[in-house]
């Protein structure tokens, strides 16, 4: 076992230079240099943090995380002003990315809410992705504000403008489903495996398929395992 290592597993044995260990990572993001003035990131106390990059270049973007937030293996991206990342207390992710670019863009995690793996992406300016309280995303989860390219009419007109996603308290996202811009996903609701939404989806409502349509009104989820 190399001395990294060993440290390592000495932390986790003791409560104190585990939290030690902890405050130490959380200093070291917050301390790493970013391209721009007026960059901040607010810690609101205990959590882990573990292997979170940071890619930031513009004005005054700002990083809070909550209390109790467990983020390991993801990476913060942002390019342009104004934007927020607002991980609630209580909250985990571990892997994927929080992407911002434009102008004005959020990103919002609720209390309580888990993430294993997800591609979170706000791109143009004003726009927003908000997931409510004790909400379960699974792995390989890819929520977006945008196409990342326009696309036109005949008359030049726009044909794919950005919109918000905003998605309710309570929601279980399966492994590999795709929410794309503009959707509302109601309170306490379901989205199945491999499943792209791009419909609003009704409070309790369990939707699957690609498109995905609502194929079951009235269902009710808990955290508890099967196994």
């Amino acid at each position: 076992m190399n001395l990294k290592k060993k440290i390592g597993a000495i932390a986790r044995k003791s409560n104190f230079l585990f939290s030690a260990v902890q405050s130490l990572r959380r200093m070291y993001f917050a301390l790493c240099p970013v391209r721009g003035k007026d960059n901040r990131i607010i810690f609101e106390g205990g959590g882990i943090f573990y292997r979170v990059k940071k890619d930031i270049a513009g004005n005054g973007n700002t990083i809070f995380v909550g209390s109790g937030a467990q983020i390991s293996n993801t990476l913060f991206y942002i390019r342009g002003n104004n934007h927020t990342i607002r991980l609630g207390e209580g909250s985990s992710c571990a892997g994927g990315s929080f992407w911002l670019e434009g102008e004005n863009g959020r990103i919002e995690i609720g209390a309580g809410t888990s993430v294993v793996s997800a591609h979170l992406c706000v791109q143009e300016h004003d726009t927003e992705v908000v997931i409510g309280e004790d909400c379960m995303l699974s792995n390989n989860i890819t929520i977006r504000t945008s196409d990342s390219h326009p696309m036109f009419d005949r008359e030049n007109r726009r044909l794919n403008p950005a919109a918000s996603v905003h998605i309710g308290n309570h929601v279980w996202i399966c492994a590999k489903a795709t929410v794309m811009k503009g959707v509302e996903v109601g309170d306490g609701a379901v989205i199945g495996y491999q499943s792209v939404i791009t419909k609003d989806v009704p409070p309790h409502a369990l939707a699957a398929g690609a498109p995905a349509r609502v194929v079951r009104s009235e269902v009710h989820w808990t955290r508890e395992a099967l196994f």
